[in-house]
């Protein structure tokens, strides 16, 4: 009889070992530096990683409604809309930064309650030297830029000299 229990507690004891532990989420600030909300949403998920954020709201509205009221928000002044696009599901996905930040807004009909849109919005902790490259004005460049941490996480991207835009995205 006193095998038995042995071997459960044993076998308990290295479950409790092998958990591992759930990775700690970037707080609000940390990921978004303005975060327009749906129209009269409620709070489904908060998921993501330590580098990134996805906050998903439900709306009552429909999705042609919460599409239009995006697309709004992003034409007020600070905002740069970057892409508005559809995904292979159907999903309208809306790129845009804020102060170098950058929000990822993908809207669907809710699959459970037809009549709802589901609004997931996504971002990413952006280091210091990010932030620094992508609020450099058209047509200047880093002196000397000397990496660190985090550098290799960042992709500079140019748009032709004659947009006068630059941008700092995290990796794909």
């Amino acid at each position: 009889m006193r095998r038995p229990l042995l071997a459960v507690l044993g076998t308990l004891s290295l479950l409790a070992a092998c958990r591992s532990e759930k990775p700690k989420l970037p707080t609000l600030t940390d990921v978004f530096v303005d975060l327009p909300l749906p129209p009269d949403a409620s709070f489904v998920e908060r998921r993501g990683s330590p580098e990134a954020l996805t906050l998903v709201m439900r709306s009552p509205r429909t999705l042609e409604n919460v599409v239009r009221y995006y697309r709004y928000q992003f034409e007020q002044p600070g905002w740069q809309f970057i892409s508005d696009t559809k995904d292979r599901d159907g999903a309208s996905v809306l790129y845009v930064e804020k102060a170098g930040r950058p929000l990822w807004i993908r809207m669907s009909a809710d699959p459970e309650w037809k009549q709802y849109t589901l609004v997931e919005m996504s971002g990413a902790v952006v280091n210091a030297q990010a932030d620094s490259i992508a609020r450099l004005q058209p047509g200047a460049a880093p002196k000397a830029v000397t990496p660190g941490a985090g550098a290799k996480d960042t992709i500079v991207v140019e748009v032709p000299s004659d947009s006068g835009k630059r941008a700092a995205l995290p990796p794909p």
